[in-house]
């Protein structure tokens, strides 16, 4: 059976779908969410709305016989922080009082770290492709799912931010992308091992 691209329902979600996305920036994750058990918590809370930053809503899969090998999670930037808003307020919302400071104080810093994609561009958030499935071409086309949108928006650039430890720097420039800006934070750094992150970009002619 060929693999498939699809968006994503909220039926979709499940621990092991939630640990793929993990594994796209590690360090980053332990951070804001201090455990993989707290992720998939958290992300099994926003999963299933139409309206935050990790949303089935705003999601594709690559699926091969009902097992998932890739997500893709992207954004028209217009409504990116919106977005990132209504997620906090959920998780704030049903997470403890202690857990809730703490992500008020990492995602302000998360901030600080990524620049904030230009309102005509459109943004992947995360991009993860199950690592036994990595020669099959899942991230380019979840890629050209991504860039088709951001022209159908008629956005001006696509744009995404990744860990610049990142094997994956090889893949997104053969896509056409260039890193603009680079960004590191030296106390997240030295604290939890969050290093240098680089802000990628595709201008769409």
């Amino acid at each position: 059976m060929s693999i498939e691209i699809a968006p994503a329902r909220p039926e979709d979600f499940t621990n092991e779908l939630a640990d793929l996305d993990w594994g796209v920036d590690e360090p980053l994750f332990e951070y804001l969410c201090r455990s993989r058990d707290d992720w998939r918590r958290m992300f099994a809370t926003d999963w299933p709305h139409q309206d935050g930053i990790t949303c089935h809503a705003w999601s594709h899969l690559a699926v091969e016989e009902g097992r998932i090998l890739g997500l893709m999670i992207s954004h028209d930037s217009a409504f990116l922080e919106d977005r990132y808003e209504r997620s906090l307020d959920r998780w704030r919302g049903t997470e403890s009082a202690e857990m809730a400071d703490h992500l008020n104080r990492a995602f302000s810093m998360l901030e600080r770290l990524f620049p904030h994609p230009p309102h005509d561009s459109y943004y992947v958030l995360h991009l993860a492709v199950d690592a036994r499935a990595r020669k099959a071409g899942i991230g380019r086309r979840l890629m050209e799912v991504a860039e088709a949108q951001a022209r159908a928006l008629g956005r001006s650039s696509l744009r995404l931010d990744m860990n610049a430890d990142n094997l994956a720097a090889g893949f997104y420039r053969r896509l056409g992308m260039d890193v603009e800006i680079e960004t590191r934070l030296p106390a997240l750094e030295r604290s939890y091992g969050v290093g240098l992150h680089c802000h990628w970009v595709k201008v769409l002619n």
